[in-house]
């Protein structure tokens, strides 16, 4: 029986999902771990899923609104 090679998160991505991600603009291709959904007719909500933390990603002292 021959063997199936697993393939990595990013080929997984190229592959599957970033097809059905290129009529969505605010996917950015899924080329990163957040994305930008309308949340009304003025504004959109940033979706980010990495682990963020203050002093290694933004300053300590940083306001919620803009990390």
């Amino acid at each position: 029986m021959a063997r199936r090679r697993r393939i990595g998160e990013f080929e997984l991505i190229a592959r599957y999902l970033a097809p059905l991600a290129r009529t969505f603009p605010g996917a950015g291709g899924l080329e990163s771990d957040n994305a930008f959904l309308p949340a009304d007719g003025r504004h959109d909500t940033a979706v980010k899923t990495d682990t963020i933390v203050s002093g290694v990603h933004f300053l300590h002292d940083e306001s919620p609104e803009r990390v």
